[in-house]
């Protein structure tokens, strides 16, 4: 089955909402980098030493304990476990 792409862009109706953002004025600066998505679940890296992770379509987050300072920085990445059902 195949859609041409002009109908994305034709058939479309949205609806714009505000949606909270999960950081708080103190970790808030003019640039949050999303290090990485997976279904709609983003994560943020905040400084290489604090992770956020937000599900914006459930309105809800979670800050993951802090990291270590390190000399060499950090990588981030996570994927969707489809056999066991869970995000790493």
């Amino acid at each position: 089955m195949s859609y041409p792409l002009s109908s994305i862009f034709t058939d479309v109706t949205a609806t714009a909402m505000q949606l909270e953002y999960p950081l708080t004025k103190q970790y808030r600066r003019c640039f949050d980098p999303i290090a990485a998505s997976c279904h709609g679940i983003l994560l943020f890296a905040i400084d290489n030493v604090s992770v956020v992770l937000w599900n914006p379509s459930i309105r809800k987050f979670t800050k993951l304990p802090s990291l270590e300072e390190s000399l060499y920085g950090y990588g981030f990445s996570f994927g969707y476990d489809h056999s066991g059902d869970s995000y790493k």
